[in-house]
């Protein structure tokens, strides 16, 4: 495992702790709060799955968005979200 990958392994966690949920949630928050439908899953599976973006509320968000500071600390958030989505969605 890359050390990238560690990182957004890490948010998961983070995620998870704060908000006290399990992992699978929590990577399905963070889906959530970070694909803005631009990935094949999104176009083929997001209705089917009732996923929606704005299902996350404004405390799920500012734990997402702590957890990605203190995982990948001094990466920009593009970069960041662009690691994440990697693992999340393979692109």
């Amino acid at each position: 495992m890359s050390d990238s990958d560690s990182q957004v392994e890490q948010v998961f966690q983070l995620v998870a702790e704060e908000l006290g949920v399990a992992r699978k949630e929590a990577r399905e928050l963070v889906h959530k709060h970070l694909c803005k439908g631009t990935c094949e899953w999104y176009r083929t599976k997001a209705e089917q799955r009732d996923f929606k973006r704005q299902d996350v509320r404004q405390e799920q968000r500012r734990a997402i968005e702590g957890a990605i500071a203190r995982a990948m600390p001094g990466v920009d958030t593009d970069t960041a979200l662009g690691r994440i989505h990697k693992v999340i969605c393979g692109r």
